[in-house]
């Protein structure tokens, strides 16, 4: 019982160390202020989403500088004026990108005026990999960065999937793992979707 204990207090105090860490790195900066109000215009809509890229790494690991922000929505059945409207007038928002990103299953951006912080907005995809991932992302809240976030183990194999069609070989895998941890547990699933 008082192994569990400690283990536990552990456990808590380093997830307190990262939101702390968070807080003092990023919630001050425009990026987060921006990414809040996105999240609320989301949820109000009732668009699903998940946060991943370097602002869902720093959640997991030591923050680092960015000045982009990318969400992963679902928007099958909805239309490119209606998700222009949920960000006008505050963002520039070009419609157009956003009728071509729902029909590829690509991606679009919005640019906030005031701040000149820039979202991405990357389609989910309807793959068995992309569907999975979109079905274990996870509501987090530490401090004032409330939203849903990509698991750790998705965020990695999304980086190596992006090193390899960017092609940047072994050291951008390297790269991912380091940067999110890795702990015994995450290594089984994450290898089921590694080898297909």
């Amino acid at each position: 019982m008082i192994v569990q204990s400690r283990a536990l207090i552990k456990a808590q105090r380093a997830q307190a160390e990262r939101a702390s860490l968070i807080e003092y790195s990023l919630l001050v900066t425009a990026e987060l202020e921006v990414l809040h109000d996105a999240i609320i215009r989301l949820e109000r809509a009732g668009i699903d989403y998940m946060l991943t890229g370097s602002i869902a790494l720093s959640y997991y690991a030591q923050p680092r500088m960015t000045r982009d922000i990318d969400l992963v929505i679902e928007l099958s059945g909805r239309e490119a004026k209606f998700v222009a409207a949920l960000f006008a007038p505050s963002y520039y928002v070009a419609e157009a990108d956003i009728g071509r990103a729902i029909t590829e299953h690509g991606m679009f951006n919005i640019l906030h005026l005031d701040k000149v912080v820039k979202i991405d907005f990357i389609i989910r995809k309807d793959t068995p990999y992309r569907l999975h991932e979109f079905e274990r992302r996870q509501r987090v809240a530490p401090a004032r960065l409330r939203g849903v976030i990509v698991s750790r183990e998705d965020l990695i194999l999304s980086k190596l999937v992006w090193a390899k069609d960017s092609n940047l070989g072994a050291s951008a895998s390297r790269r991912a793992g380091a940067a999110c941890g890795r702990r015994r547990s995450d290594v089984p699933r994450a290898g089921r979707w590694t080898f297909r």
